[in-house]
């Protein structure tokens, strides 16, 4: 079964529109255009997700997602931490290169099938030296 992962990125910007996803890590996307995603989520889903998460994923701001596969449903849980931390190191990453405080709150974890939805998250908060919020 195909699986979406996804979570949205805090106090991080891009500027313009992405016209194609940009691919990071081998099956795994950053993008901040709904388009690229919709097509993943029924609508069932997207009740089971909220409408204030529904909202700040449709809302422009810069995401993560990774389409993944699964052999049972009872995998999505894990895989979706997984996705969690390589998120981390995406925003480690980000700040050995410079200093900043780039967060993401929940990831979901959401069946293809249209039937599974699972939310977990990190709890890990960055911030700048100067405990200062500035989009990068």
């Amino acid at each position: 079964m195909n699986v979406t992962y996804i979570t949205v990125l805090l106090n991080f910007e891009i500027k313009e529109r992405l016209d194609s996803p940009i691919e990071m890590k081998s099956g795994i996307y950053i993008s901040n255009n709904p388009k690229h995603v919709e097509k993943y989520f029924s609508p069932s889903q997207l009740h089971a997700i909220g409408t204030i998460e529904t909202s700040f994923i449709f809302s422009g701001r810069p995401y993560i997602y990774q389409i993944g596969h699964v052999m049972l449903e009872e995998q999505i849980p894990d895989n979706t931490v997984n996705f969690l931390r390589e998120v981390q190191a995406f925003i480690m990453g980000l700040w050995l290169r410079r200093d900043c405080g780039v967060n993401n709150e929940l990831a979901f974890g959401v069946s293809q099938d249209g039937r599974y939805v699972h939310s977990n998250s990190l709890t890990i908060f960055n911030e700048r030296a100067d405990a200062k919020k500035v989009i990068h």
